[in-house]
């Protein structure tokens, strides 16, 4: 890790007339990924270069952020592309430039600045392999190495990923729920939605539960493929049911995307070994207020909701 040159008598390189303390680099905006990785394509990408931040503190540990060509901007706000949800980190707190070869790091004129190995930045800093960047509570080590990223991209998936279904588990659904409802506590709408397949026992029962599986499998692909908005988290909260986590959406919003859900299960043709299953969901959604303080109680709500919808009748949404 170095954020200025090896040598104390060599000078800082200078970029476009200005200088800096740390060089190297590669390119851009950022997006978080998960993948499903070999050893052999780990061992294939060792000498690829692919810049990413690696979450190793704070309440987004293990998740990897590759950075696109262009500017990653880090922060509180809802559409920065690492969002920090602190009260400590600043709504636009600091930048990631990736300009070609070089992947430069920018204090936003934060309140509470921006931390390179250890020590604030005053002016912008080309980033290193092996650099630490902590903004707020949060700390991340800043990699060139695919191996590196892809390694850590699958020991986070196995972690945050329902094996059956590739849809999120019910740990990180609870996680993001809690986050999520801090970022809404700054005024911004929260909406989820929580369903489940009606008599789904029924399926197991009369056409085993290797087609149970199949159904599963095939409603996330469904929803994923189809349904809900890029942002949306969906994610299995416990045997048939799911819960889909919507940022930013206001209750009519959601109404409308849980009508679609119910749609496209209900008019969907499940076969599963030349078997024709008739599957429908039954729906709750519910939005955030300001009495609703914890994830549990949010799902509570939403549960009830829920229940209403199977007391009427299900393949319903109540709201």
């Amino acid at each position: 890790m170095n954020s200025g040159p090896k040598n104390p008598n060599d000078k800082p390189d200078e970029i476009d007339g200005e200088n800096w303390e740390s060089v190297r680099m590669t390119s851009t905006k950022t997006e978080v990924i998960t993948t499903t990785t070999t050893g052999d394509e780990l061992l294939k990408n060792q000498n690829e270069s692919d810049p990413a931040f690696i979450a190793i503190q704070g309440d987004m540990l293990g998740r990897v952020f590759r950075l696109k060509e262009g500017t990653n901007t880090i922060g509180r706000q809802t559409d920065n592309e690492i969002i920090i949800n602190q009260r400590a980190v600043s709504g636009r707190h600091a930048c990631v430039k990736r300009e070609g070869s070089n992947v430069i790091l920018e204090d936003l004129q934060s309140t509470n600045g921006t931390i390179l190995n250890t020590k604030r930045i005053d002016r912008p800093m080309l980033l290193q392999q092996d650099d630490v960047i902590k903004v707020g509570s949060s700390v991340f080590k800043y990699t060139e190495n695919n191996l590196d990223t892809a390694f850590t991209e699958s020991l986070h998936q196995k972690g945050t990923v329902d094996e059956l279904t590739g849809v999120y588990n019910k740990a990180y659904l609870l996680q993001s729920l809690s986050q999520a409802i801090e970022v809404a506590k700054s005024g911004f709408p929260l909406s989820i939605v929580m369903f489940d397949l009606d008599h789904f026992k029924k399926v197991n029962d009369n056409f085993g539960h290797l087609a149970g599986d199949y159904v599963l499998k095939e409603t996330c692909r469904l929803i994923k493929d189809s349904v809900i908005r890029s942002e949306d988290i969906l994610g299995r909260f416990g045997g048939e049911e799911f819960v889909l986590i919507m940022p930013d959406a206001k209750l009519e919003v959601a109404v409308g995307v849980a009508e679609r859900v119910r749609k496209t299960i209900e008019d969907h043709l499940f076969e599963h070994s030349g078997k024709v299953m008739p599957v429908t969901t039954s729906l709750g959604v519910c939005t955030w207020r300001p009495q609703v303080k914890t994830a549990d109680d949010f799902l509570e709500e939403v549960d009830k909701l829920l229940y209403k919808s199977k007391e009427g009748g299900r393949n319903r949404v109540t709201s």
